[in-house]
């Protein structure tokens, strides 16, 4: 499914870049070029050259890119970032370990990790990023920039609005609404609909916080 033999690391500097490397790795993709964004959060090891963004060589313009941030509006910013530059995100990225059905809608520049298991027609816009073991159901919908954590089981017919964020082993349940750039922490079970810019914590969850601008305080 992944059409490409290079890619551009733009963001490099974040630590879940070494997930995406090793999805790369599986899928014989070679790291073409790093773009360092901010400081590392890791020791950056397989990142192939580091490129500054203001002296990216013509001949790696047609490279797609990939920005290996799971934090929605973190995630936004580098890529509109990259699209200023002119580069081209992927079409997707996923690693090989994943379950994907024949029929399903992709947006551009969605990552999927490994262990990950989409239900039949199901919808992911664009920069949708699904961290390892997730499952979504059938007919679900991710709208755009939606972060998936890792473990995390999200039900048949769910939408989930642009920006939100679903923490790892959470547990959205069939039919259920997330409002954009909400988050559901890690381990919490919501059940029922939630609106936007909301915190949704515990098992029964619960509504902690109203008015949140995103995860990490950055919205989409």
């Amino acid at each position: 499914m992944n059409d490409l033999d290079t890619l551009i690391l733009f963001g490099a500097e974040s630590s879940i870049c070494a997930d995406v490397l090793e999805t790369m790795h599986r899928a014989s993709i070679k790291a073409a070029a790093s773009i360092l964004t901010g400081p590392a959060e890791w020791d950056m090891d397989g990142i192939g050259p580091v490129v500054q963004a203001e002296n990216i060589p013509a001949q790696l313009r047609e490279t797609p890119f990939v920005v290996p941030w799971l934090a929605p509006g973190w995630r936004k910013e580098r890529n509109e970032a990259a699209l200023r530059l002119g580069l081209k995100p992927i079409d997707l990225l996923v690693d090989p370990t994943a379950v994907l059905p024949r029929a399903i809608t992709i947006g551009p520049g969605c990552y999927i990790n490994a262990g990950v298991v989409i239900g039949a027609q199901a919808e992911l816009d664009a920069f949708v990023f699904i961290n390892r073991n997730a499952s979504l159901g059938h007919h679900t919908r991710a709208e755009d920039y939606v972060s998936i954590g890792p473990g995390a089981t999200v039900a048949a017919r769910v939408r989930l609005g642009k920006g939100c964020f679903i923490g790892a082993g959470a547990t959205i349940a069939s039919g259920v609404s997330i409002g954009a750039n909400s988050v559901v922490g890690s381990g919490a079970s919501v059940y029922r609909d939630l609106s936007d810019n909301v915190l949704a914590v515990g098992n029964p969850f619960r509504i902690a916080k109203t008015g949140i601008a995103g995860y990490q305080g950055v919205g989409v």
